[in-house]
C-alpha cells in the first residue's frame, strides 16, 4: 500500500471520486485508526481557485465541531499535493440505506442540529443532499448521521469566485436542491440551506423529491414556479413533519425558517417521542429487523 504524509498514513483503498478530488480510506500507521484522505486531482491542483476552495473547506471544518459533522484532522502538503485528512465516517450514504420511521425522525433532528451549528459559526453548507450524509447504526445508541463535504461551503455573505451565475449558465450547487433565490443568481444565506434541508426531508418522509423534471433545467423551473405536491408520508407517524417541511420549502426566503436553530426547534415539537427513545438498540440490517420486530411496530423502506 502507498504511504503518504511522511509515512504517517497508509492508503487502504479508493473510497470515492468527484469532479475535483479523490477520496481514500487510509489508516494511521502507528494506531491503525481509520481516516479519510481527500486529495485534489492533478488537473485541479494547478488551479488557484480550486486550491482556495480546498483550503476553504478545511477552514470551514475547523470552525464547526459537532457529533453529526465529520471532523477535520489536518490539511497539509504532501508529494501527492494538497491533502485533507478527516475522520472516517462509517455506515452508508443516506441515499443507500433503509430506515425505520423512528430512524427517519432521529436523522432529521441530528442533521438539523448539525445545520444549526454550521449556521451559528457563520457558515453556509450549500450542498445538503443525501450523498453528503453518512448514516451509521451504533450498537446501544441507535443511528448516527454525519454531514460531509463542505467543498462548496461559504462563510455567510461571501460570494464564490466570479459571483453567482443564473440558471442560463452554470449554477453553483446541485439542481435538485437549489432554492429559488440561488437559481435567480442571488446570494444565498442560511434560508437557502433550510430549503435544501426541506428537499432532503421531503424525500426521507415521502420517498420522493417534491420537484423532479425531465432535465436539470426543467427541475430548476419547477423550484421557481411549481407548488408543492400533495404530502404523502410513508408512515402515518411521519405526518407531523408536513408543516415543518412545507415551511422549509416556501418560495420566498422570508417565509422559511431563518436558520438551523429555528428549524431544529420546530422539528423538536414533531419528534420528541422518538428523540426520547433514541438510546434503544437498533438492529444492524433491515433483514434482521423484519425477523425480530412485529411488522406493525417497525417498518423498513429504502431511502432511495
Amino acid at each position: 500500500m502507498s504511504l503518504i504524509l511522511d509515512g504517517r498514513y497508509r492508503l487502504v483503498k479508493a473510497a470515492g471520486s468527484g469532479g475535483t478530488a479523490n477520496v481514500f480510506l487510509a489508516e494511521e500507521t502507528k494506531s491503525g485508526t481509520k481516516v479519510a484522505v481527500k486529495v485534489l486531482k492533478k488537473s485541479m491542483a494547478e488551479q488557484q481557485d480550486m486550491l482556495g476552495r480546498f483550503r476553504r473547506e478545511a477552514a470551514t471544518l475547523q470552525k464547526v465541531s459537532h457529533p453529526n459533522i465529520v471532523k477535520l484532522i489536518e490539511l497539509t502538503e504532501s508529494p501527492q499535493g494538497l491533502v485533507l485528512v478527516m475522520e472516517w465516517a462509517e455506515g452508508q450514504r443516506l441515499d443507500e440505506i433503509s430506515l425505520t420511521p423512528d430512524e427517519v425522525k432521529l436523522v432529521l433532528v441530528q442533521l438539523a442540529s448539525a445545520l444549526a451549528t454550521v449556521h451559528a459559526a457563520g457558515v453556509l453548507h450549500r450542498d445538503l443532499k443525501p450523498e453528503n450524509v453518512m448514516v451509521e447504526r451504533v450498537p446501544g445508541e441507535g443511528v448516527r448521521a454525519r454531514l460531509l463535504d463542505f467543498g462548496i461551503a461559504r462563510f455567510g455573505g461571501e460570494p464564490p469566485p466570479g459571483g453567482f451565475v443564473s440558471m442560463l449558465g452554470q449554477v453553483a450547487g446541485t439542481p435538485s436542491i437549489l432554492a429559488p433565490e440561488q437559481i435567480r443568481g442571488e446570494t444565498p444565506d442560511t434560508r437557502s440551506d433550510v430549503y435544501a434541508f426541506g428537499i432532503l426531508g421531503w424525500r426521507m418522509v415521502t420517498g420522493a423529491v417534491p420537484f423532479a423534471g425531465k432535465s436539470d433545467f426543467a427541475t430548476l423551473q419547477m423550484h421557481l414556479q411549481d407548488k408543492l405536491p400533495k404530502f404523502k408520508p410513508l408512515d402515518p407517524s411521519l405526518a407531523a413533519f408536513e408543516p415543518v417541511l412545507r415551511r422549509c420549502l416556501e418560495k420566498k426566503p422570508d417565509d422559511r425558517f431563518h436558520e438551523g436553530m429555528e428549524l431544529l426547534n420546530a422539528l423538536g415539537m414533531a419528534t420528541a417521542p422518538a428523540v426520547a427513545t433514541s438510546a434503544t438498540p437498533l438492529p444492524t440490517s433491515p433483514s434482521s429487523a423484519a425477523v425480530e420486530a412485529p411488522a406493525k411496530k417497525k417498518k423498513w423502506w429504502p431511502f432511495g
